[in-house]
């Protein structure tokens, strides 16, 4: 989510900002979309909702839940498996070096799933120290990057020049004091060696479009390829491509090879109140057409609901949900710092105990304009 940054300049930003005009060149807009949740796991309930949560038009994927997922790593299968019924099947990014994980990674790439790993630590060891005899040679993204061999630390030049947020109304203080949290350098470091990697990555696809005969054929040969990869990948099962993995012994949602598969890779159907998310901002959850504008995780219209504090005294019709959200945790200063926030729905049982049922109204002209 980038704690303690402003949003313009976190890693999702910096990758859009290195290869967009490439991208547009070709004729491509390419959208870097920060949708990341703050202390939360990949899964069950982002993996389980990612048409909701993501949209139906993504290419790549990226998971960076190491520190909230810990080793899970039935989280991480989860999460490829619903990546792999998705619509576009996207390519999965995962950022951090983890053996296992990588395993899980050629456990996917055998049934047509594409997998790519990002050694953060690696790109980090590649970055100089700041000393007194490099100190005016090194670009400002890198100087007093690393002091004593290590990444925002070090000395205390390092450690007062790991935020660049000076000027602001904002108290991000909570975020800053967290070492946790990576500083604007360290985000566009790997936002940069990310984008030059899609950048190469278009580069070597243009090529190889030179030297083919660009023919009906080459096209649908592409076309079969992909829907080869798509059928190879959903008509495998958890147990031989997962296989020895006992799933379910480590986390103890979802386990199994049989009786919980439908969770796995049966098309789910979410409605969910998280913040961020692509059926809120299309006003799929609220049904309504009213729409909100995201851009580069800038989210307009985030007080949509009812303050926890607040809620009307009468009860909902027909004993339906409220959109609800805690006014506390939303940012009160001009610059956005964050755009991630765990809404939740409030029926009457939320407010006193006691018997009864709750209903939501499904279906209108936003949920069908974005696959629902």
């Amino acid at each position: 989510a980038g704690y303690g940054n402003f949003y313009n300049q976190t890693y999702t930003w910096m990758i859009e900002d290195t290869v967009k005009d490439a991208f547009n060149m070709v004729g491509i807009k390419f959208h870097a979309k920060n949708y990341a949740m703050g202390g939360t796991p990949s899964g069950p309930e982002i993996s389980l909702c990612m048409e909701t949560t993501f949209g139906n038009d993504i290419d790549i994927l990226s998971w960076d839940y190491a520190n909230s997922d810990g080793d899970n790593y039935d989280l991480y299968r989860l999460w490829g498996n619903r990546a792999g019924i998705h619509p576009t099947i996207p390519t999965l990014f995962r950022l951090g070096k983890d053996p296992t994980c990588s395993s899980i990674d050629d456990d996917f790439q055998r049934f047509g799933l594409s997998a790519i790993q990002f050694d953060v630590d690696y790109i980090r060891s590649l970055v100089p120290d700041t000393s007194w005899e490099t100190v005016d040679d090194l670009p400002p993204e890198v100087r007093y990057y690393k002091c004593a061999g290590q990444v925002e630390g070090g000395s205390v030049l390092c450690k007062e020049n790991k935020w660049d947020t000076e000027g602001t109304t904002c108290d991000l203080s909570e975020y800053q004091t967290k070492e946790e949290n990576r500083g604007w350098k360290d985000h566009k470091l790997i936002g940069r060696v990310i984008g030059v990697f899609l950048v190469d990555t278009l580069l070597s696809a243009l090529a190889d479009l030179e030297e083919t005969l660009l023919e009906v054929s080459t096209i649908r040969n592409i076309s079969v390829s992909q829907d080869k990869d798509r059928y190879a990948f959903q008509s495998s099962s958890l147990k031989e491509m997962h296989e020895g993995a006992n799933l379910g012994k480590n986390t103890k949602f979802l386990g199994g090879h049989a009786k919980y598969s439908p969770f796995w890779r049966s098309s789910s159907f979410c409605h969910s109140a998280l913040l961020p998310n692509h059926a809120r901002f299309t006003g799929a959850v609220t049904l309504s057409m009213r729409s909100y504008r995201h851009d580069h995780g800038y989210f307009v219209g985030y007080d949509e609901g009812y303050a926890v504090d607040a809620l009307p005294e009468t009860k909902p019709k027909d004993g339906q949900f409220l959109l609800a959200y805690l006014p506390e945790m939303r940012q009160n200063c001009s610059d956005v710092y964050r755009a991630d926030y765990k809404d939740f729905f409030s029926g009457e049982e939320t407010r006193r105990m006691g018997e009864g049922r709750f209903a939501k109204s499904f279906g209108n002209e936003a949920i069908s304009d974005n696959g629902g």
